[in-house]
C-alpha cells in the first residue's frame, strides 16, 4: 500500500513565504493523531525539503526536554526505514537501519519498493510525491 502525508495550511500552503515549515510545529494532540496514522508505515518516502525538517525526529528521544507524545513519535519515526529523494544532498543522518539517499525516484522505483513492502509505504511531501499522486499510485 502506498499512501501520500502532508501537513497543509487551510489555504493550501505547505511552507511560507521563506520556504519554512515551523509555522506547522505539531501539538501533542497532533502527534497522536500522526503516531496512530504511522502505526502502519514501514517505510517513508521523503524529499530534501521534508528531510531537512524531519531529521530533528532522530534525536528527540535523546534529549529529556520533549513531552511524551513528542518521544512517542519520535520513536516510531526513527524505527521506519527512510528514503530521502534528493540530488544536492551528499548523505542522510539517520540512524535507523534501511535509510538511505537516492538521487531520483521513479514510479517504477516506487513500485518495487510498495511491492517488497511488508506494511505502508508513505510518500511525505508534495514535489516527491507529485508524479505518483497525478498517475493514481497513491492508495486513496
Amino acid at each position: 500500500m502506498l499512501n501520500y502525508a502532508a501537513t497543509i495550511s487551510l489555504d493550501g500552503y505547505v511552507a511560507n513565504s521563506n520556504a519554512d515549515f515551523q509555522w506547522a510545529a505539531p501539538s501533542d494532540e497532533v502527534l497522536a493523531h500522526h503516531l496512530q496514522r504511522m502505526h502502519q508505515v514501514t517505510t517513508q518516502i521523503l524529499g530534501r525539503r521534508v528531510y531537512g525538517l524531519m531529521k530533528h525526529w532522530s534525536t528527540v528521544c535523546e534529549q529529556a526536554a520533549h513531552s511524551t507524545a513528542a518521544t512517542e513519535f519520535a520513536k516510531r519515526w526513527v524505527a521506519i526505514d527512510k528514503i530521502v529523494v534528493s540530488n544536492t544532498l551528499s548523505k542522510v543522518d539517520f540512524s535507523a537501519n534501511g535509510s538511505r539517499l537516492v538521487r531520483e525516484l521513479t514510479l517504477r522505483d516506487i513500485r518495487h519498493m510498495v511491492a517488497r513492502n511488508d506494511g505502508v509505504t508513505q510518500i511525505f511531501g508534495p514535489t516527491t510525491a507529485a508524479e505518483a499522486l497525478r498517475t493514481g499510485m497513491v492508495d486513496p
